[in-house]
């Protein structure tokens, strides 16, 4: 286990939301090739030291740009100096409650898929409905949310804004988590 990460949750335990990074188990899930083969625009929220960034730089076509956010200082740091080579990986150190604003003033309106670490059940209600919001505004048509979540409290939130909302358990993490899965509904 990565010991920095553990001293940031203890700073931000309410920002970092675990005490333990990904498994390779829950990345691999959170970033399936079916959704990431025709992508044009990846985005992550919330991406801490990068297990799923690993994973969809890994998985994503050539042309796909990445889009990361994440406001731990010491986080975004590493992940910019670890893609700074890569013309298709942009590392922001930004919050998701600015995303829309955030891809208009990169030229972006809409993007394939949304892939979050955040920890919504952590969050003030209204800051997580700005997020999911936010989320709903970005995604394409055919666009796709996939964010996990260690228990299903706030399930209710992620289904008022898109509508039907399925699930898939990953116990071979720690703690186990739920990969809720949203589908932008016109």
């Amino acid at each position: 286990m990565n010991m920095q990460f553990i001293v940031e949750f203890m700073k931000q335990p309410k920002e970092i939301g675990a005490i333990a990074p990904s498994s390779i188990y829950l990345a691999r899930k959170m970033t399936p090739e079916k959704l990431l083969c025709d992508a044009k625009v990846v985005v992550e929220l919330g991406a801490g030291m990068g297990h799923f960034t690993e994973e969809i730089v890994r998985k994503k076509p050539h042309g796909c740009k990445v889009i990361v956010f994440e406001t731990n200082p010491l986080f975004s740091e590493g992940l910019a100096e670890q893609y700074r080579s890569r013309e298709d990986v942009l590392v922001l150190l930004e919050t998701a409650e600015n995303l829309p604003l955030i891809l208009r003033g990169l030229g972006i309106e809409h993007v394939d898929l949304i892939v979050s670490g955040l920890p919504f059940s952590s969050f003030e209600i209204e800051k997580a409905n700005t997020i999911l919001n936010g989320v709903h505004e970005v995604l394409n048509a055919n666009g796709t949310f996939l964010a996990f979540q260690y228990s299903k409290y706030r399930k209710k939130i992620f289904e008022r804004v898109f509508g039907s909302v399925t699930h898939e358990r990953e116990l071979r993490n720690l703690p186990p988590a739920y990969v809720l899965e949203c589908r932008k509904e016109l």
